[in-house]
This record gives C-alpha cells, structure tokens and sequence, in this order.
C-alpha cells in the first residue's frame, strides 16, 4: 500500500479549506492568533486591507497599529469581529479609513465605571498603547455643548493617519487642545476610541440668576447603538458640524451651553 500523505501535506490542505472557509473583506476589524513567528502579533487587532497572494499562498493584507505598512497574515490566523447592531454602547473604536469607509467596533470588556485611569490600562493593555491620551470637548450634531470625548495613542508615529481624529481635531478650539498632556509630535493615527462622556458643568451663585448645582448635558446612561456612533463620526466631517463647532466657540458656552 502507498504510504500517507505527509504532515505537511496535510496542514497545507486544511489551511486551504480554512481560506475557502472564510472570506475577508477590506474594513473587516480582526484579532491575530497562533501565529508562531511573529508571536508579537498574537492578541492585537486589525482591519483587513485587502486579500493577496504571496508565493501561491493566500494572505491577508491587515493594517495592525504601530505598523506603518499592511502586515501579511494567513487567513487561519485571523478571527472577523462581527459588528452588534445591539443598543447598549457608551463608547466605539474606530481606525483609519479602508475603502474610503471608516471600520468600527466596541470590545465587551470595556470598563463600564467612567474610571479614566481604567480606561487607559485596558487601552495600555489590550491595544497595546504607548501613550492614551485624551482629546474632549467633541460635540454630536444637534448638542448645546460637548458629550463625547476620544482616546488616542499619542506614542504611535508609524500606523497610518486616522482621517476620522483629524477631522475631529480640526474642528476643536484651541484651549480644548491645549488640554492634551504629554507631547505628540505630528497627526494622530492607527486606532481611536470614541467615548460618550457629557459634560458636567456647576452653577454657583456668581452667575447671578442662573439656576445653582451641577448642570449635565445628556444623562450618562444614555446608550447608543454602533451605527448612531458611527453618525457622530460621520458628522465631524460635514458642513453642519463647522458652523455648530464655530456657534459654540467660546469657554463659556461650552462650558454652559446656552444656560448662560
């Protein structure tokens, strides 16, 4: 009898049902495992640039922050994140634009105390951050004053420049972005993460006939399903936001929004 077919052989194959298996599209938001060269891969996310192929092997393109080019990885490496079109979000990861569409996603394990401090050990751990730093007073369209907020890694200078963030930075007066600690040197890029956080504003007795307490824009249980974050993005880059933007640039009112 013919001796069987080698190990080899047999992995091969079953890579190739796992390609047939599952098809990748440029946007799809990925987590990389069981690759054992590039082990410093394993766990981290990406969004899948295109599907190739690289000495008659499938490979999948996939843009993984930090990395300034796409990096190849085997279809059997890779595991879609299906998007929830559940409603019960306060926050949205978003990357930079493939296919001129901007990739979205929430991670489950987002911590759900408004603690900054733990928001910026899940982002130093799960996404591997260098430096989380925050960028607020982001307003969603129709809004008195701001209620969402955006984390960035401002210790990443290779991933490729987040359209989505610079827009949202263009839009900001100048004292927001002076709030930014650290230094960051040029535009802000690979992953963001967009937070719903309204704002809290006091009244005291120094305003006059002002109402006293604390004065908060939205009510912080609010949820959003991911394709209303989604607007809020889309929203930064429109006409209605710059002239929404430009109506509510003043300390005070961003402070107050029309209370004042």
């Amino acid at each position: 009898m013919s001796s069987s077919r080698s190990a080899t052989n047999i992995r091969e194959e079953k890579a190739e049902q796992c390609n047939q298996e599952q098809q990748y599209r440029p946007g799809d938001i990925v987590t990389v495992s069981g690759l054992k060269s590039a082990i410093v891969l394993n766990g981290m996310f990406g969004v899948v640039k295109r599907s190739c192929s690289v000495n008659n092997r499938n490979r999948v393109e996939v843009l993984v922050a930090g990395y300034s080019q796409a990096v190849g990885i085997k279809p059997c490496n890779l595991t879609i994140m299906k998007p929830s079109t559940v409603r019960r979000f306060q926050h949205a990861a978003f990357w930079s634009k493939v296919d001129g569409k901007i990739p979205m996603c929430t991670f489950d394990d987002w911590p759900s105390n408004w603690s900054e401090s733990e928001e910026r050990r899940f982002l130093r751990k799960t996404l591997r951050w260098k430096d989380p730093q925050i960028l607020g007073g982001i307003e969603s369209e129709g809004v008195a004053k701001p209620n969402f907020m955006m984390y960035f890694d401002a210790g990443d200078d290779l991933s490729p420049i987040n359209e989505a963030a610079a827009s949202i930075e263009n839009l900001l007066p100048g004292y927001e972005l002076g709030k930014i600690s650290g230094s960051r040197i040029g535009p802000i890029r690979g992953i963001c993460v967009l937070v719903y956080s309204p704002t809290m504003s006091s009244l005291t007795s120094s305003f006059g006939p002002a109402p006293t307490g604390v004065i908060i824009s939205d009510s912080r249980d609010r949820l959003f399903s991911l394709s209303e974050l989604r607007d809020v993005l889309a929203f930064q880059d429109s006409p209605a936001a710059r002239a929404q933007y430009k109506a509510h640039d003043n300390h005070m009112h961003r402070m107050f929004g029309g209370l004042m």
